[in-house]
């Protein structure tokens, strides 16, 4: 990263602000890969970069560009059969909009009084498990006690996932809406 910048490359997509300075571990790997690119010539890494972009782009693009990349990486990989054209576009729709679809078919098909239960039968679990550590005999008491408290807690500090937290309503900060990035400096 060049110093005074302020954004790092996709940082707004990850939700992280804007800094400016970041501290990297890994000094000798950057330093590294900052001189292989110094001494590429700057034709070598353009073809790079056009060979990448066609890469990552040949699952959208015509049979010819799909059969190709298939071509390439079924070596590679192991897959001797490239999965119907469906059966990929319907990955990719789950894969970006699965978490979404789930909420769409949660608000409307899981009514109040199932989400009622569902939090009483967690809550229960909860108590549950709080009983089995407690009764460990082979776990040390103040490990006990952690491990019961943690089973107390609710999904804004326990273990439950992000999605289990927000279908149960136990996430209490609102969603930030999608916005477009602020203009960062080029790395």
């Amino acid at each position: 990263m060049r110093r005074g910048s302020t954004g790092t490359p996709g940082s707004c997509g990850a939700g992280i602000a804007l800094q400016k300075r970041i501290i990297v571990n890994e000094t000798t790997a950057v330093r590294d890969i900052a001189a292989l690119y110094a001494r590429t010539p700057l034709e070598t890494l353009k073809l790079w970069q056009q060979f990448h972009v066609a890469d990552q782009a040949a699952p959208y693009l015509s049979k010819a560009f799909v059969d190709s990349r298939f071509d390439y990486t079924k070596v590679l990989s192991g897959v001797s059969e490239l999965r119907p054209r469906w059966k990929r576009g319907l990955t990719l729709v789950d894969g970006s909009l699965g978490e979404l679809v789930g909420e769409t078919y949660s608000a409307q098909y899981f009514p109040a009084s199932a989400k009622a239960k569902m939090e009483a039968l967690v809550a229960n679990l909860k108590l549950a498990m709080g009983d089995r550590i407690r009764a460990n005999g082979w776990m040390a008491p103040s490990h006990q006690a952690g491990g019961a408290r943690e089973a107390r807690q609710d999904g804004r500090h326990g273990r439950l996932s992000r999605q289990m937290a927000r279908l149960f309503g136990a996430e209490d900060r609102p969603r930030r809406p999608l916005r477009q990035c602020e203009a960062q400096q080029p790395v």
